[in-house]
């Protein structure tokens, strides 16, 4: 009977293995999905790559009309096969050279669904402003297949006071908005945050790992992606980083206690900075402390 048994599972999970209803994690580099198929697995593969000089990640977006964007000004830098057969390393040797050649102002986003990597330079802002070019956000990034939310963030440990130095270091530029560092957002500040007129990007490579001037680049390139937009074209904004996590956000540009009251997002104090250890164990116990406090107030006032 064990042997039927195990005969029959058998040939259930080969049926089911031909009929494409086994659970699929990642996709084949050679197989064209949609976005409606796109895994969590996917989105971080297709996002992954080792930064070559000073290289940076490109902005996510989902499918779009290729047509279309190129008859508005974009154009393809790097075609979709070659960046999923390419390792991590030459895939930073790609963006590296598309970086260099590009036009001052652009904005480099990659289509996750495909793989292929765009350059809308900065006269082609209508590929953004009329919503020809959408980028994924953190919320729909956390919602992909496969992909369990994990709340507790760093668990008991945040930052050193030498990390936060790290993680906070970026190449001055003038040109750059003001970066807010925030603690890192529980959900429910996420979901307010969706809420408004926020914007939240999706995982990009880890923040921790850049260089300071390739965090420059990144942010410039999301700056410059904002500027194309129907809303922050017209409004001043201001950048949130979540430390430790790495976090990335936009706001509109508003006074700090606002960007607690409004959004949940609350900034790292000069208090908390200094109260740093050498662990990082302590002030991380503060801070989900006053996280949790924070989300029973705002769920009192809802």
């Amino acid at each position: 009977m064990g042997q039927s048994r195990t005969v029959a599972l058998s040939v259930l999970l080969l049926c089911f293995a031909l009929s494409g209803c086994l659970p699929i994690w990642s996709h084949s580099a050679f197989q064209r999905i949609h976005d409606a198929q796109v895994t969590y697995d996917d989105f971080s593969d297709t996002m992954d790559f080792d930064p070559v000089g000073d290289s940076f990640p490109p902005l996510p977006v989902h499918e779009f009309d290729h047509d279309q964007v190129e008859g508005a000004g974009g154009y393809r830098a790097i075609d979709g096969l070659d960046w999923f057969t390419a390792d991590d390393e030459e895939r930073g040797d790609l963006l590296a050279e598309v970086q260099d050649e590009m036009p001052p102002g652009s904005v480099i986003v990659i289509e996750v669904a495909t793989g292929e990597v765009w350059v809308v330079p900065s006269d082609a802002y209508q590929i953004f402003f009329d919503g020809m070019m959408t980028a994924w956000t953190g919320d729909e990034v956390d919602d992909l297949p496969d992909y369990v939310y994990d709340d507790s963030g760093f668990g008991f440990y945040g930052p050193t006071l030498a990390g936060y130095g790290q993680l906070t270091g970026i190449a001055g530029d003038g040109a750059l908005r003001p970066i807010v560092y925030m603690h890192p957002l529980s959900r429910l500040a996420i979901a307010r945050l969706h809420a408004q007129t926020a914007v939240s990007f999706a995982a990009l490579p880890a923040w921790q790992h850049l260089t300071p001037t390739q965090r420059l680049g990144l942010m410039l390139n999301l700056q410059n992606y904002l500027l194309m937009t129907s809303y922050y074209r017209t409004h001043p904004f201001q950048f949130g980083v979540s430390i430790p996590n790495g976090g990335i956000y936009a706001f509109p540009e508003l006074a700090l206690w606002q960007l607690a009251a409004i959004y949940g997002a609350r900034p790292w104090t000069a208090q908390e900075i200094v109260m740093l250890s050498t662990t990082g164990i302590l002030p991380a116990l503060v801070s989900l402390r006053r996280n949790e406090i924070l989300r029973r107030q705002i769920e009192l006032v809802e």
